[in-house]
This record gives structure tokens, C-alpha cells and sequence, in this order.
């Protein structure tokens, strides 16, 4: 299924997909000027990016929404600290049986 065949023609899928684009570039833009400016502003880089994320998922934005947020793959997320685990227990358990 195509990321474009929802929309229609091609000249009007590229006509959506360059009003994304240009908001993902200004949400992108402004988060990168408020993280960088933490220091005179005084607000919490994690209300910031609680905010940042909040916005993404307005009615008016509609960056992310519930078909896109249900495509995302999270299993990788729960693979790796799982993977990282183990790699750690690995290394650890010499010096753990040295110590008995």
C-alpha cells in the first residue's frame, strides 16, 4: 500500500506531502531553537519535548495520528535493552563466579 494512494492524484498527493513536510520542518525548527535556548528560558527540556510530542498528534497538525502511530514497529525497542541485558550478564558473570 502506497503512502500516497489515500490522497488521490499525484499532484495532489505532492501538494500534501509538501504542507508535511513544511510542518514537520517548522516543528522540527522551533523544538531545536527551544532545546538550545533551555538555558534562558528556564523551562524543562522534558515539558519541552512532552509539548513537542503533544503537538504532533493536534487535529490541525495531523503529523501522527492513530494509523500512523499503529505502523511503528516497537519490538526493536523492547529487543535491544533485552539484547543488552544478556550482552551485560555475559560479561559480568566471570567476575561474579571469580568472587565465590
Amino acid at each position: 500500500m502506497s503512502l500516497l494512494s489515500p490522497i488521490g492524484s499525484s499532484k495532489t498527493a505532492s501538494k500534501w506531502l509538501a504542507i508535511i513536510y513544511t510542518g514537520a520542518a517548522v516543528i522540527l525548527a522551533a523544538s531545536l531553537v527551544l532545546l538550545s535556548t533551555a538555558s534562558f528560558h528556564h523551562i524543562d527540556l522534558g515539558w519541552l519535548l512532552l509539548v513537542v510530542a503533544a503537538v504532533l498528534f493536534l487535529p490541525g497538525v495531523n503529523l501522527m495520528n492513530k494509523d500512523k502511530f499503529r505502523k511503528i514497529d516497537f519490538m526493536d525497542q523492547y529487543i535491544f535493552p533485552y539484547q543488552y541485558g544478556v550482552l551485560m550478564l555475559a560479561r559480568l558473570a566471570p567476575a561474579i563466579c571469580r568472587g565465590r
